[in-house]
């Protein structure tokens, strides 16, 4: 019986692995160095069912698999995102596994509120730094030019900041409607913890990682030279888009993960149990 739950559970990393794949066909490039794309779904799915050690794995694994068919520059910084989106779910189910038995999810509730609030509030404050420091003032006037659009960079930042502000409404407004509506506690709390995932994998891998590698990457392809972009425009060419995209993608990527977590949830009951404490290892 271990060996057959075993199997079963060899099939699922092989259709998540599988999933990669087909998600990568459907990414959109916004630029060089960044791209629109659902790859961090069966990612996040796996390390939720695995664990965060095996998540990491499979995740470095895809990550080779992906270079070694594609051919394309491989860089650290690039390949630790993968891995990451798999431990950060492996970590964020234990404690869901943690808090599960709990008495109510009021703590739970406000714990991602909070998050959400830092979110929020540590990202318009780098825009705003933005705004008074005297580099980004000479850059203010400039624009991004590519052979089809020409962007000013204030038109750029007020869509930015306004962007943060709807996505910052509409979530919460979401957590309200979970908070009053729900009165399953388990559904209430697979919500709270699949919102809190996709925040830390924006905020984390995406904005944070995602700007230091899209930066560094491309000073290592130039010899040890940033790149021109980064030159006349500054860390802001780099960081504005990728905030932009994940302001407008959180609330899709939470609409994908929540039902697919719950179909996992409930039809893998049966052997989830050889990994349950495989997050601790």
């Amino acid at each position: 019986m271990k060996l057959l739950k075993s199997l079963q559970l060899l099939v699922w990393a092989s259709v998540l692995l599988a999933l990669t794949f087909i998600f990568s066909i459907f990414s959109i490039s916004v630029t060089n160095v960044l791209s629109i794309s659902f790859l961090r779904i069966p990612f996040a799915l796996f390390g939720w069912i695995f664990g965060p050690i095996w998540g990491f794995i499979f995740g470095f694994l895809s990550d080779t698999i992906d270079w070694l068919t594609k051919g394309y520059v491989w860089f650290w910084m690039f390949a630790l995102q993968k891995p990451l989106f798999a431990f950060l779910a492996g970590i964020v189910k234990g404690i869901y596994l943690v808090r599960k038995n709990a008495s109510n999810y009021k703590v739970d509730f406000w714990v991602l509120q909070t998050l959400l609030v830092t979110f929020f509030v540590v990202s318009v404050t780098l825009l705003l730094l933005y705004l008074t420091n005297n580099e980004f003032q000479q850059i203010g006037t400039k624009n991004f030019q590519t052979a089809d659009l020409s962007v000013n960079v204030v038109v750029l930042q007020i869509i930015t900041l306004v962007s943060f502000v709807i996505f910052f409404l509409v979530t919460e407004g979401f957590l309200g409607f979970v908070y009053v509506k729900k009165r399953n506690k388990e559904q209430a709390l697979l919500t709270i913890y699949s919102l809190v995932l996709m925040v830390l994998m924006s905020v984390v891998v995406s904005i944070l990682l995602g700007t230091i590698a899209a930066i560094e990457f491309i000073t290592f392809i130039n010899n040890g030279r940033p790149s021109n972009n980064f030159v006349l425009y500054g860390v802001y060419f780099f960081l504005l888009p990728r905030v932009l995209v994940q302001a407008l993608l959180l609330p899709i990527y939470v609409a994908l993960f929540y039902p697919l977590i719950g179909i996992v949830e409930n039809n893998l009951k049966n052997y989830l149990l050889l990994f349950t404490l495989s997050w601790k290892s």
